[in-house]
């Protein structure tokens, strides 16, 4: 799946409180609407805070690059279920969309899982993380070996999982 480049010319930056249909969404928005007292603002931090740390745990794992992250569908109350877009940059700030990364965290059942995929590259082995780390061929969805650049994304998925 390709995206855009997040922020392109003449755009705010993204609002981690964005939502997909109803654009963009305040505090205030939420307060005025009553919205805030159904879903509580304290979810909403905790939701930019998971950003943060998805952020923090890419960086750590896939160094020298530096990682943002936006919602591509937002949890919801109740729900950790998500897709994250995590955005590359070099270590001078210049973009670098070839090692974005989309992540994906649901629930199966009682069990959290994990999808973590290259939206630019879209042949590459997906990850996917259970209990243990499957990789699977992009096309037919069939078991494959370990990419070799595997091993950093195993650990951000474990990392990711800790975080959750």
């Amino acid at each position: 799946m390709q995206f855009p480049d997040p922020e392109p010319a003449g755009l705010p930056p993204f609002d981690a409180h964005q939502t997909s249909e109803a654009g963009l969404v305040s505090d205030a928005d939420l307060n005025e609407t009553g919205l805030a007292s159904e879903i509580g603002l304290d979810l909403l931090s905790l939701f930019d805070g998971l950003l943060q740390q998805l952020a923090a745990a890419a960086e750590l794992c896939l160094k020298p690059l530096r990682y943002g992250a936006r919602y591509i569908d937002q949890p919801v109350a109740g729900s950790f279920d998500c897709c994250v877009q995590l955005e590359a940059r070099d270590p001078a700030g210049e973009r670098q969309g070839a090692a974005d990364l989309e992540l994906e965290i649901y629930r199966s059942g009682s069990s959290l899982n994990l999808m973590l995929s290259r939206p630019h590259q879209p042949l590459a082995p997906l990850l996917w993380h259970g209990q243990h780390p499957v990789w699977m061929d992009a096309n037919s969805g069939e078991r494959c070996e370990r990419p070799p650049d595997g091993v950093p994304l195993e650990a951000l998925a474990r990392r990711v999982r800790a975080l959750l």
